[in-house]
């Protein structure tokens, strides 16, 4: 029939596992196998010869053996070949029975004795070729190789469709029966090649009793138990009470179907529950058994898989968020701002963070997180599900302090509309719970544009996500050394007359919205607001704009909170922030840090965007100390001009001669008509130019009145210009 075995020099023992057994030559069959999930099974008794030996299989589709060791080994596919390896003993001379199970689309399985030895999950599709087309026991039939040979007996060997081991199972205690509808080929090597599944057999009695294979609690109902056997069962259902269940849980219903056994609980299972099941034969029936009448015997302790799925922990009010720049809702929290952050701690080791990933740009954000502020940042792209990695030298703690940072968005995608990061759920350990993180100290919001949110602060290529870190903002930095937490509400490219990238409104706009459609909360007015806005609008009249956003601020915010401005590091607008401040509602409420001189744009990539160097060694502390002497009660500034005619040298006759359109002047400027070299600089400046006859003129905060003296050093590429006191404006 169909699939019967060719011998060769075949040699019977008369007392192999189950009668006789093949325990020398060969036996070969044309090609048994197809399709894309395989099992093949069967008894094995050799010894290790120091080289590979298959037992059973068909050419290098799929073949099962021990390697030169006399481990138990795998095989199957080609191109990749794919090997799965154990360290099983198989070569020790004793009966062992092996089962490998292989979805060509999914991965492997190797069994021995009914354990799970080895598994892959990489994918080989079969290869059906003539080359490959016999199946061979005792050998590997590959073209005309014949070698490999089992140095041994085998026995039972059998093929099936489809997956016959999920888990680990009880190894048959009976001859193979040849009923299974998945069964292909059975050779029972009773001193013959024939073939024993299918029409025409003639099935020995059926003396096998079922038994478990595997057991889960079922995922729609985590009050039920399903315990798979390795047959159908027949209608003699035992009572409730045979079974006995983990966890202090009983038994109060029954159910059969088929090969499945449904034990209801009377209290569901939850997240983390370790589930063991077992039954008690019953002394008559009602009793498990099959359809011959074989009774599944007492087990106990069978592992189960639990299904229950962790709850979600996301609780906001045990989450710490930057200030200014979250919508914080009972089942989420979003913010479309490089710079957002929040912090909290879990208990136990593992924590994994989800996301909804609707309208979120092709190239996503980037997070950045660190755990007990232990080691370097972390960095991941924002995906549905985001597991926190909990560093090995802190791993022994009972909880773990969590920070995360966006770290950088895409300046090309949209996010005033859509997109941005928005966090549904925190998922723990069973039991476990999150627990506020204090906050550090007074809060701050720092209004920008992309220079504040830290575009261009990495020394990277390609979209902003890769080379751009909020960490690395001045204001980040600033608002760390100040001990604030801080909202950094900054996007690329946005001005008081220019919009945002690429769907951001102007600053006016946009200053009391987090995104589009929902309001900025005023309830909680930080210390400070921090605005350092103008450089994108270039050589446009901000007057306007900037006196508007200004009193709307001081409308809705109180007098307790300082509003600072910033003079733009390009110096854009700087006249017109000073003119705003002067003509807004109450000047007195808002301060003017002057950041002439400050930034050394040879740390950037592109005279614009400072460098995570500058803003971390220069314009970081800067601020934060000139935002320090404003909020300590430094004296107030008032806007003072400074007017001198130059001289670049003199004539024969001794006359000075003008230094007209001087440039690269360093200026140095005091408040007091002769410093101490104590005294530091009200103004100082490294790149101010004469006009056309001779004249410099500067713009600052001093503490002079109009028509009060300070001195004023002016030193070019020539050497001194000026040095003594000049009178301001």
């Amino acid at each position: 029939m169909a699939f019967d075995l060719t011998l060769t020099s075949a040699t019977f023992n008369a007392s192999g596992k189950f009668g006789q057994s093949l325990n020398g030559g060969r036996g070969i069959a044309s090609s048994v196998l197809s399709g894309t999930q395989l099992t093949i099974e069967g008894w094995v008794k050799g010894s290790a010869n120091g080289t590979t030996a298959v037992a059973f299989g068909q050419g290098d589709v799929l073949w099962v053996g021990m390697d030169a060791s006399g481990q138990a080994v795998g095989h199957y596919g080609k191109s990749p070949d794919v090997t799965v390896a154990s360290t099983a003993m198989i070569g020790d001379n004793a009966w062992h029975y092996l089962s490998f199970n292989v979805d060509s689309a999914a991965g492997s399985k190797l069994f021995v004795d009914g354990v799970l030895v080895g598994s892959s999950t990489t994918v080989s599709a079969f290869n059906f070729t003539t080359a490959q087309n016999r199946f061979g026991v005792r050998i590997f039939p590959y073209g005309t190789q014949t070698g490999f040979a089992w140095p041994g007996e085998v026995d039972e060997v059998s093929v099936y469709s489809g997956l016959k081991r999920a888990e680990n199972f009880s190894v048959p205690t009976a001859v193979t029966p040849d009923s299974d509808a998945s069964l292909i080929a059975l050779w029972r090597l009773n001193g013959d090649g024939t073939n024993s599944a299918g029409a025409g057999s003639t099935p020995p009695a059926d003396t096998v009793a079922p038994y478990p294979v595997s057991a889960q609690v079922a995922s729609g109902s985590l009050g039920v138990v399903q315990v798979t056997m390795s047959e159908a069962l027949a209608d003699s259902l035992p009572p409730a009470t045979t079974w006995s269940l983990s966890g202090g849980r009983t038994a109060t219903g029954v159910a059969i179907n088929g090969s499945v056994v449904s034990v209801t609980v009377n209290a569901a299972y939850a997240f983390g529950d370790v589930v063991t099941i077992g039954y008690t034969q019953p002394s008559e029936n009602p009793r498990m058994q099959d359809a011959a009448g074989n009774l599944t015997a007492t087990f106990s302790g069978l592992a189960v898989t639990n299904n229950a799925a962790a709850p979600n922990s996301y609780d906001p009010t045990k989450i710490l968020f930057s200030p200014a720049n979250w919508d914080v809702q009972p089942g989420y929290a979003k913010t479309i701002n490089s710079g957002a952050y929040l912090r909290t701690s879990f208990g136990g080791s593992a924590c994994t963070l989800n996301f909804d990933m609707t309208n979120v740009a092709a190239v996503p954000p980037k997070l950045s997180y660190r755990v007990d502020e232990f080691g370097p940042w972390v960095t991941v792209d924002l995906a549905a599900s985001v597991a926190i990695a909990v560093p090995a030298d802190t791993a022994g703690y009972p909880s773990h302090a969590l920070e995360l940072r966006v770290r950088s968005t895409s300046e090309a995608s949209a996010r005033w509309a859509g997109g941005g990061v928005k966090l549904t759920g925190v998922i723990l350990g069973a039991n476990k719970s999150l627990a506020l993180a204090p906050a550090a100290g007074d809060e701050c919001w720092c209004y920008g544009d992309s220079i504040t949110e830290g575009i261009n602060t990495l020394k990277s290529s390609g979209d902003t996500t890769g080379r751009s870190d909020s960490g690395q903002s001045y204001a980040y930095i600033a608002a760390k050394l100040l001990g604030f937490e801080c909202g950094i509400i900054g996007f690329g490219r946005q001005g008081l007359t220019v919009t945002g990238n690429p769907d951001v409104p102007v600053f006016g706009s946009a200053y009391n919205l987090l995104y589009q459609g929902v309001a900025r909360s005023f309830a909680k007015p930080p210390r400070f607001v921090l605005i350092n806005q103008g450089t994108n609008d270039g050589s446009a009249n901000i007057l306007s704009a900037a006196t508007a956003v200004l009193n709307n601020l001081l409308a809705a915010l109180p007098t307790s909170t300082k509003i600072i401005v910033m003079r733009p590091f390009n110096g854009s607008g700087a006249t017109h922030w000073v003119n705003a401040i002067a003509a807004c509602s109450a000047p007195a409420r808002v301060a003017y840090i002057n950041t002439a001189g400050w930034y050394n744009t040879a740390n950037s990539p592109d005279t614009l965007h400072p460098n995570g160097f500058e803003n971390a060694s220069n314009l970081g502390p800067r601020t934060a100390a000139a935002i320090r002497a404003i909020l300590d009660g430094a004296p107030a500034l008032t806007q003072r001009t400074v007017t001198v005619a130059l001289a670049s040298g003199r004539n024969g006759s001794g006359d000075p001669i003008l230094a007209a359109n001087l440039a690269g002047l360093k200026v140095s400027f005091h408040d007091e008509p002769t410093p101490d070299q104590t005294s530091t600089a009200r103004y100082q400046s490294a790149s101010e130019t004469t006009d056309a006859d001779g004249v410099l003129t500067f713009v600052f905060g001093s503490t002079l009145p109009a028509g009060g003296s300070g001195h004023l050093v002016v030193v070019g590429a020539g050497g001194l210009h000026y040095n003594g006191t000049v009178a301001v404006t």
